[in-house]
């Protein structure tokens, strides 16, 4: 009886060899094909070109800051923080491929680097703009000025990290956002500083008034400047109130009185953004029939108004920088006075210090009113 050999299946476990090596090749990190890689890159771009406006954005602040007024400063950087914390978002859920991953890391943490430096600058300013301690507002310009300088080394090795081509395809004008590092030391930004305290646009002003009165019921006639209600047993007067200055007020005080038979007021508070108008109605005010009533409507005071006025007269009593004596005010019953250097005397009154900063003493009734006052005046 004849047997046949049976040939071993060299062939097919060959196969299964070569097809297990082909799968391993395949799903090895770093073997992504490039047009997974150009993907990735297509879909960063537009971040960062909007990275790169933003970065000519905080060059021109730091070049022209002491040129533009408080409101627009203010809303430019609050922007500024908005836009890059923006293109971080974006940016995070982005995942490389496989071969991109360190680039894409580096990437990452370029645009949080530049999302914290947007605050930081953001702080800066706003210690800037309070009259409070320069040397605070310049530490954290400085720190602001480091993190922004490290994003920018983040995000040359993250193009670096790419091919030539790759990094080609993405590429903006200025990818920097510091181009020169001397204008975020801190001897530049003493000055830097110092140029925005001086700068008369970025004072701060304080301005609320009424743009509108109104009452319900509406009058019926008038005779003369006089309004006719008819009858009517209870008066709700509606106003407008606007904030005109350039700093954030705090309840501010609206208060509608009517005078000629029993006196009556009715009040309420308000919060008012620089450029803000806010409706209110103010009611509850009764009247009587056949009665001559005189309806006054206030708003505010608030600290620096220029409409705010004085209880009596103020003296000063101010120490030259010689050391002389220098008096204003000779009204030996003055009730309020104020003393201490001429210096910051005149810088409180140019806007450039906050009183409460000073060594300015003031006394009696009007102590509080007459430096913002002074501030307002200069």
């Amino acid at each position: 009886m004849a047997f046949r050999r049976r040939r071993p299946p060299v062939l097919v476990i060959a196969g299964l060899v070569v097809a297990v090596l082909v799968i391993v090749v395949l799903a090895l990190p770093g073997s992504d094909s490039s047009s997974d890689q150009q993907s990735y890159l297509d879909i960063v771009r537009p971040q960062l070109q909007l990275s790169a406006q933003q970065g000519a954005v905080v060059r021109d602040i730091r070049a022209n800051a002491r040129s533009l007024d408080r409101l627009t400063l203010v809303q430019r950087v609050n922007d500024l923080v908005g836009a890059a914390a923006g293109v971080q978002r974006q940016v995070a859920p982005v995942s490389p491929p496989g071969s991109l991953g360190s680039a894409g890391s580096l990437l990452e943490q370029a645009m949080n680097t530049r999302a914290q430096g947007t605050a930081s600058l953001r702080d800066g300013l706003r210690a800037s703009l309070s009259g409070g301690s320069a040397d605070q507002a310049v530490g954290l310009l400085s720190h602001a000025g480091q993190q922004l300088v490290a994003a920018d080394g983040l995000y040359g090795r993250f193009l670096r990290a790419l091919s030539r081509s790759q990094a080609a395809s993405i590429s903006v004008p200025q990818y920097r956002w510091v181009v020169n590092p001397a204008d975020w030391e801190r001897g530049s930004l003493v000055l830097f500083v110092l140029g925005l305290r001086l700068s008369p646009s970025l004072a701060l002003r304080h301005d609320v008034g009424l743009v509108l009165v109104s009452t319900q019921p509406s009058p019926t006639s008038y005779q003369g400047t006089i309004a006719v209600l008819g009858l009517a047993r209870q008066l709700t007067v509606s106003v407008v109130v606007a904030n005109t200055g350039n700093a954030t007020e705090h309840e501010v005080p609206v208060v509608a009185t009517v005078s000629g038979g029993q006196p009556q007021s009715a009040r309420t508070v308000v919060n008012l953004e620089p450029g803000q108008r806010q409706a209110l109605d103010l009611g509850g005010l009764s009247l009587g029939p056949r009665t001559l009533y005189v309806l006054t409507v206030t708003v505010g005071p608030v600290s620096g108004d220029p409409d705010r006025t004085l209880l009596g007269p103020v003296a000063l009593r101010l120490t030259a920088p010689d050391g002389d004596s220098w008096s204003f005010g000779e009204d030996a019953d003055a009730p309020t006075t104020v003393t201490g250097p001429a210096l910051d005397f005149c810088l409180v009154a140019g806007q450039r210090l906050e009183a409460s900063a000073s060594a300015l003493v003031a006394e009696g009734p009007d102590a509080a009113a007459v430096l913002e006052l002074v501030r307002t005046f200069a």
